[in-house]
């Protein structure tokens, strides 16, 4: 159960690490808003803009993901040390040690 909730930890971190970073990458502005074929916002055509309201474009403001990386690196380092905590708790148990032999009467 516990190698199973390990598991978990894994699979749960690297989920949001895969969504932090497709969340940075649709975030970033200059990204999409140029090249996108369904945003057709800032598209050029024939020295001029198609969206005739549109002047100007330029992203000012790409985010901030400090916090959400560090939140990916305490995820990893939970699932590290939840498993290595269940490592050392499965070493003193009886599962364990009935598979070395009686050490009190070795010579």
């Amino acid at each position: 159960a516990a190698g199973i909730i390990s598991f978990m930890f894994l699979a749960a971190s690297s989920a949001w690490g895969h969504a932090l970073s497709g969340l940075k990458s649709s975030g970033n502005p200059s990204d999409w808003i140029f090249d996108s074929d369904d945003a057709k916002v800032c598209k050029i055509q024939n020295d001029n803009y198609i969206n005739t309201v549109v002047e100007k474009c330029e992203s000012t403001f790409v985010g901030a993901y400090g916090g959400g990386n560090v939140s990916v690196l305490f995820g990893f380092l939970n699932c590290f040390l939840f498993g290595v905590n269940v490592y050392y708790l499965y070493k003193e148990t009886r599962f364990f040690n009935s598979n070395q032999g009686n050490l009190q009467n070795s010579p």
